[in-house]
């Protein structure tokens, strides 16, 4: 990702999960193919340093082992 764009979202990211994850994904998008510039900041929709946490509650939710209340 270009360094500007990737500076805006390191502001953006909870300091919980680091900054700078190789396996971080994050959300662009065009108004239309053909444009080069972005229509909306940049968002981090996976942070790579949670991913361990969030596999493990994702696939709690996919056995149905929530708590209920």
């Amino acid at each position: 990702m270009p360094e500007h764009l990737l500076a805006e979202v390191a502001n953006r990211i909870p300091p919980r999960f680091g900054a700078g994850s190789p396996h971080d994904v994050f959300l662009m998008v065009k108004a239309f193919v053909s444009d080069s510039e972005l229509c909306q900041p940049v968002i981090a929709v996976w942070p790579g340093q949670g991913a361990d946490r969030c596999m493990n509650t994702l696939q709690k939710i996919a056995r149905n082992e929530c708590a209920r209340t």
